[in-house]
């Protein structure tokens, strides 16, 4: 199977130029950097898979048995696992259950606090995805496995620093873990390890200073976006997607989140020639909100005041405006009391399929 037949056969979608230079460049970059929504997670992902399944065999030898997806945010984690698993699924290849008995197969684990991984720790011959949040994984990587029995540190350690390939994903929000990352990426290259270990940094706004410590230098170069892929009329359309800043007429102040979720649910944000419409009853809107923690109680007070249904039907959630523009992450879900979930285009929009929020279709399921 070639990288394209592979990409196709999991994404339903033609691989970038930069995504199929990845999967067939004779060595690994040690950092990537392309804008959100050109699809960082899977050119990584898959190019690991091609390259451990179905490259050339001189390919296939070198390249680590562990998939490592270190991230920031656990909803950042529980969607990427989520992908991985639908790439996989569509591949015929997830192994999946709780005695992982398909050994041809590639399992999924989820390792954040709350949630149960599973036993992949008792099959380290074979291949694997293990999708964390980076407390989890790089406390495991420090031999201080979080949520585990000491008895199990040496061990959990030993499968993340041997036989590993570790992406450590939106950097920017990692503070001291980008560091502890690079310093042991430093460790493994110069102490060795038993069998193959790389590691790649990623972020949509990446700069080689970041990447440099005491035992790493930063990289010579960083895998960017050529003349190819920005021709390419898709990944086109999403640079070109709408991202539009409005100043709201809302006073921004520490009790102002319900009064601002007000304002873009009735349609007076934004100037009064460039107003948004008014959120229909039973489709997508925009919250501009100024935290995710606060989001529930802000719906529930524009619900109240604006007449909307007390039965309207949850909706998939994203954050401000201001988040958007700037390509802090946003989740796919979140789980919240409200009853009726107001919600802007996000990931969808990262495909530039949907649009300017302010065209009335763009609210529509």
């Amino acid at each position: 199977m070639t990288f394209d037949e592979l990409f196709s056969r999991a994404t339903h979608r033609t691989p970038f130029p930069f995504q199929r230079a990845l999967a067939l460049a004779p060595d690994l970059p040690e950092a990537l950097s392309a804008p959100t929504g050109a699809g960082k997670t899977a050119a990584v992902v898959l190019a690991w898979l091609y390259r451990r399944r179905f490259a050339p065999p001189e390919i296939r030898r070198v390249t680590p048995r562990r998939l490592l997806l270190c991230l920031p945010m656990r909803t950042l984690a529980i969607q990427t696992a989520g992908v991985v698993t639908a790439w996989l699924r569509a591949l015929d290849l997830h192994d999946e259950g709780p005695d992982l008995d398909r050994g041809d197969g590639v399992g999924v684990h989820l390792l954040m606090g709350g949630h149960e991984p599973g036993a992949w720790h008792l099959h380290p011959e074979r291949d694997a995805v293990l999708v964390g949040t980076q407390d989890m994984l790089l406390s495991r990587a420090l031999n201080r496995g979080y949520g585990q029995s000491r008895f199990l540190w040496p061990w959990l350690y030993a499968l993340v620093t041997n036989d590993c390939f570790w992406i450590f994903d939106e950097v920017q929000l990692m503070g001291i873990g980008l560091a502890t990352g690079l310093q042991l990426s430093a460790f493994r290259r110069t102490l060795g390890a038993f069998g193959p270990a790389h590691a790649i940094f990623m972020s949509a706004t990446l700069g080689r200073e970041w990447l440099a410590t005491v035992d790493h230098p930063a990289p010579g170069s960083v895998m960017t976006l050529g003349d190819e892929d920005l021709a390419t009329p898709d990944l086109a359309r999403r640079r070109r997607a709408a991202k539009r800043l409005d100043r709201t007429r809302t006073a921004i102040d520490k009790d102002c989140k319900p009064a601002l979720a007000e304002e873009v649910v009735t349609g007076r944000m934004g100037s009064p020639d460039h107003a948004y419409p008014r959120h229909p009853r039973g489709g997508r809107g925009i919250v501009g909100v100024l935290s995710l923690d606060d989001l529930p109680r802000s719906l529930r007070t524009a619900r109240h005041s604006s007449g909307w249904p007390a039965g309207a039907p949850a909706r998939r959630a994203a954050s401000s405006v201001e988040e958007r523009a700037l390509g802090v992450p946003v989740p796919r879900t979140l789980n919240c009391d409200s009853r009726c979930l107001v919600a802007r285009p996000s990931h969808d929009d990262w495909h530039g399929q949907v649009g300017d929020g302010r065209d009335p279709q763009a609210w529509k399921r």
